[in-house]
């Protein structure tokens, strides 16, 4: 049990001494004027100190004190000793007054804490030690992580982003400057055409088609728009219809096709798009309602070609010869590439494939000739002759006209190395055959033509 006893009254000049012993067997002196209070639970006033009293330290005093009002020892405060020197008193290093309960995790020093959380903890200041304030006085939101400081900018209008749907596209206007976050790191940009039209991407394809109409005048944003429509997958509905998405994405496509006919990367462009669209069956019964070739057919025609111009020394008495070199843009690529994708999955269908073949396989034997080393073209225009073809006598009138069969027997010595290529090109060989057309050229027992071996004369005149 405790015991108390007055050591002593006249203490109106002594100030309040805390003092703990390192062994906790000797007595603690501690200052109080009214010890009932403090015993019963109360909180102490300045009125309160008139006496002054001595209590024992030990654990079973603890325990005994704990019966009074529910704990122990009010704050157990740790003890920090310093160096006291040569000489000194080993309690001289002692530090009466620690304003910090012992933590069982230390926390972050004051400096790296934020703003909401200063007034939060054993770091609050003018608040007493223990007490707590849920917000801090300006009542700002927590603005501890990037997320949170862009949620905050939205709120004050400032125009800071951290990813692309934190863009407003609706309102902010191109040129605009902007703050975005690198990492941990601010930077100051412009709102870019890129930027914008990845924002309005988030939002899904009516979105996105609605932004490109109010900048049909900027070739950029219709191009970049353009990128961001192919990477959509045009689903049907759940009654097999194509879905409005599809239906806006298709209008505008032809409408900026039709806006920029000189163009060849915003041509290439849309044609991607429009291949991404045919590869669903609801929306090619809706391309079909609209002119889709003639676009498509006015953008091969515009393809251009790199002239580069070399001198090649012989020596001797033949010198120097110039030799002229041209090959195709890569925009020309990209719109021989989507041009014979788009066709040879609208070849698809069986009531269609005699109206495509008309325009496709002109069109597939052209891309071949104007790309002839580019592996992508040629395997794209493969399988929309083999498409064409299939069960349709009338295309095969039409590719045999147009001597496909030579062009496809030579890229068996023009891509030996391709093994994907080579198959389809056999597949394709087969089905050119007089009777291939009838659908024997999958037959597996079906024989593989070999490749045709031509002279070296017979190649320099190919190339």
């Amino acid at each position: 049990m405790l015991s108390f006893e007055p050591f002593g009254k006249d203490i109106n000049h002594v100030k309040t001494i805390r003092k703990r012993r390192t062994d906790k067997t000797e007595p603690c002196h501690i200052r109080v004027r009214n010890f009932k209070k403090l015993l019963t639970g109360g909180r102490l006033k300045g009125n309160d100190y008139n006496e002054m009293y001595e209590y024992d330290d030990t654990e079973d005093a603890h325990n005994g004190l704990s019966r009074h009002y529910g704990r122990k020892t009010p704050y157990k405060w740790p003890e920090v000793r310093e160096d006291p020197g040569p000489g000194g008193d080993a309690d001289e290093g002692k530090l009466p007054w620690i304003t910090t309960r012992p933590l069982k995790q230390s926390l972050p020093p004051l400096q790296f804490l934020d703003q909401g959380s200063l007034h939060h903890g054993p770091y609050i200041r003018r608040r007493g030690v223990g007490k707590q304030m849920v917000r801090a006085i300006h009542r700002l939101p927590n603005q501890s992580y990037p997320e949170d400081k862009v949620n905050l900018a939205a709120f004050r209008g400032d125009r800071l982003f951290i990813n692309a749907g934190d863009v407003n596209y609706e309102d902010w206007q191109l040129g605009d400057s902007l703050t975005y976050f690198d990492g941990k790191v601010c930077k100051g940009t412009s709102l870019e055409p890129m930027t914008l039209c990845r924002a309005a991407y988030e939002d899904g394809p009516e979105a996105l088609v609605e932004m490109m109409s109010k900048f049909l005048d900027r070739e950029d944003v219709q191009l970049f728009g353009l990128i961001n429509l192919a990477k959509y997958e045009y689903k049907e509905t759940g009654h097999g219809e194509a879905n409005v998405g599809g239906l806006e994405t298709l209008r505008t496509c032809l409408q900026v096709m039709k806006a920029y006919p000189d163009n060849e990367a915003i041509q290439g462009r849309a044609l991607m798009v429009l291949s991404q669209l045919s590869d669903n069956y609801a929306m090619r019964r809706e391309m079909f309602k609209v002119d889709w070739v003639t676009p498509c057919i006015n953008a091969m025609n515009n393809n251009q070609e790199n002239v580069n111009e070399m001198w090649v020394d012989h020596g001797g008495d033949r010198g120097k010869v110039k030799m002229i070199i041209k090959e195709p843009t890569r925009h020309s690529i990209d719109t021989c590439t989507w041009a014979c994708k788009l066709f040879s999955q609208m070849a698809c269908d069986n009531e269609k494939r005699p109206l495509v073949a008309d325009d496709g396989i002109p069109l597939f034997l052209l891309a071949m000739k104007t790309c002839p080393l580019e592996g992508i073209v040629q395997i794209n225009a493969i399988k929309g002759i083999y498409n064409c073809i299939y069960r349709c006598e009338s295309a095969h009138i039409i590719a045999t006209e147009e001597d496909a069969l030579s062009i496809c027997e030579e890229l068996l010595i023009s891509f030996s190395s391709d093994p994907q290529l080579l198959l389809l090109a056999q597949r394709t060989i087969r089905a050119l055959q007089p009777d291939g057309w009838r659908g024997s050229a999958d037959d597996p027992s079906s024989v593989i033509p070999k490749p045709i071996k031509y002279e070296l004369s017979e190649l320099s005149e190919m190339s």
